[in-house]
């Protein structure tokens, strides 16, 4: 590593790097760009290392840092008050007071992504030094910030280019009608709305929801919206009615859990959407996506339904995660929606469990043997990792054979392989054997 320090363009550094960190050739690294730091590292003297490593590196344009000392976070701060190559700042601290909130917030005004997480923020008493952060593309915002809800709206109404904003309140409500008057207002270009976690971790949190409503102000506030992220509460109709117009751009949607987006509008999106690329919601039943409906005269075969399906249009997804349930145990609809995967090329993750609830475990899902079709997602190369978490499988050897064969990038396959916890344990053992991760 010593040889090539200087060619080192981006460092990541957590919590369990303190041995290998106090290795590393510190002086030789001086074209750093990117510096990671998103856990507080044990041991003084690499926080100290790290500091002198951004002092040493005037080129960097990405910060995360994270650090509770004072004096650690002020002469971070003042070191990268003189960046000007300085794009992308996120910050976990302690204690920040306003001389350095004030250099933050200079520093601010040339950043195109900004995210602060503190324990607590002095402001100075007026933000009218900072009539606006001209360049600002991207902030991610919280209750947990030290900035009350009224300050971070302030900062927000500041960004008259911002498109992405993540926003996330766990103790207090969002104040969604004052925040639909500041995109419709400042900030015209806001298309990628996101208030889940970042982390994307919500046990133990409660996260607040946004109701039908609040949804539809929210979406009707932005021109073009290409992302939107959030916990829904309650049912109605608003929120998909203002939804639609934007389907033909809509690249990301996450709505985990609640009845505002139900299996037939889930089925919606998926034939409506070509430029979508994730997708997160809740159950998708056989019955939506194969359009079935109840038939007086059942042809031979059909399970006593008629199946009016339609092809899924979003090509380009590479992330889905739906509970795929309510097949019946029949072999024709199961074939017919793993065709419907199978188109889905570009995909990299795939889960068609269900959430993390022990009581819904059972076999309504897909049965993923080769007998039940399985050979048909032959088709998905770019796979690395798929799960099936909550759905009891009958798998053996073979299918796991298969597996390893067909999709040559598959780095975990997560879920109960077979409900016989011995051979369970030897299919996981096959899969440890080849560096796939596994488990439930």
């Amino acid at each position: 590593m010593q040889k090539y320090a200087s060619h080192i363009r981006s460092i990541y550094f957590d919590f369990y790097v303190y041995e290998l960190a106090k290795r590393l050739p510190w002086e030789a690294m001086t074209q750093i760009q990117e510096i990671h730091m998103t856990e507080e590292i044990k041991g003084d003297d690499i926080q100290e290392r790290v500091v002198h490593l951004i002092e040493r590196n005037r080129g960097l344009c990405k910060v995360v840092f994270h650090s509770s000392k004072i004096a650690t976070t002020r002469k971070v701060a003042k070191t990268l008050s003189s960046y000007s190559n300085l794009k992308i700042l996120k910050l976990y601290l302690g204690k920040i007071d306003s001389k350095m909130t004030a250099q933050l917030l200079d520093i601010a005004t040339r950043l195109q992504e900004l995210m602060i997480c503190a324990k607590e923020i002095v402001i100075p008493n007026s933000l009218d030094n900072w009539t606006q952060f001209p360049s600002m593309t991207a902030l991610s915002l919280s209750d947990k910030s030290g900035l009350s809800l009224h300050q971070q709206l302030e900062i927000i109404r500041r960004c008259p280019r911002l498109r992405r904003l993540c926003w996330v309140t766990v103790d207090a409500p969002l104040p969604i009608p004052d925040l639909c008057q500041v995109i419709s207002t400042n900030c015209r270009e806001l298309s990628e709305l996101d208030f889940l976690p970042i982390t994307g971790k919500t046990t133990g949190l409660t996260v607040a929801n946004i109701s039908d409503e609040e949804i539809a102000h929210l979406v009707n506030s932005c021109n073009d919206l290409t992302v939107l992220k959030f916990y829904p509460s309650g049912s109605g109709s608003l929120a998909i009615q203002a939804i639609r117009p934007h389907f033909s751009k809509l690249t990301r949607l996450e709505v985990p859990g609640g009845h505002l987006f139900d299996s037939d509008i889930i089925q919606e999106i998926m034939t409506s959407c070509p430029a979508l690329i994730e997708l997160k919601a809740d159950r998708l039943y056989a019955r939506s996506i194969l359009g079935a409906v109840k038939s007086d005269a059942p042809e031979p075969g059909s399970d006593g339904y008629d199946l009016h399906p339609q092809d899924w249009v979003c090509l380009n997804l590479q992330r889905l995660n739906v509970f795929i349930c309510g097949l019946h145990n029949s072999d024709m609809w199961q074939r017919q929606i793993l065709y419907q995967l199978s188109r889905l090329k570009k995909l990299e993750e795939l889960s068609v469990g269900g959430w993390d609830d022990e009581r819904s475990w059972g076999r309504d899902g897909l049965d993923l043997r080769l007998v039940r079709g399985l050979d048909i997602l032959a088709s998905l190369k770019q796979l690395r990792t798929f799960e099936f978490r909550e759905l009891y499988q009958q798998q053996g050897e073979q299918e796991i054979r298969w597996v390893l064969r067909e999709w040559p990038k598959l780095t975990s396959f997560y879920g109960r392989y077979n409900a016989n916890r011995a051979v369970d344990q030897q299919l996981a053992s096959i899969l440890s054997a080849h560096r796939v991760n596994s488990g439930y």
